[in-house]
């Protein structure tokens, strides 16, 4: 028997998912010539909002982490996130990153071997 917290729903018919473009379409919510949809949203003060939601986040996970709030950096992937890591360490004047300490924690465990040992393996600084 099935709890009932674990039953599924059933799915929409495609006609039904259709229906629910008009139903929840915001298209000519504000009139006829409106060209920027939900954006209209998008205020002064949403926007100052927004920032301060970003920069308290930023405040607890420096908390977290025991790190100051001028050290979070929000980046758009993880590329991005390691690239900024090693230039960071480079920076400061390494002679040497190995790659276990500097890469390795960053990589899903589920990722290949392969593509593991292909990813950086040091940096030396010039």
């Amino acid at each position: 028997m099935t709890e009932p917290h674990t039953q599924e729903a059933p799915l929409p018919s495609a006609d039904e998912v259709f229906e629910y473009f008009d139903q929840l379409s915001n298209w000519g919510r504000w009139g006829p010539d409106d060209a920027r949809g939900t954006l209209n949203f998008v205020t002064p003060g949403t926007t100052r909002a927004a920032a301060a939601e970003i920069d308290t986040a930023a405040g607890a996970l420096a908390a977290l982490v025991g790190g100051e709030r001028r050290g979070v950096v929000w980046t758009s992937g993880a590329t991005e996130s390691i690239n900024l890591a090693l230039k960071g360490v480079a920076g400061a004047g390494a002679q040497e990153v190995n790659r276990d300490s500097a890469v390795r924690p960053l990589m899903s465990k589920h990722q290949p071997e392969e593509a593991r040992r292909a990813q950086i393996i040091m940096i030396r600084h010039r």
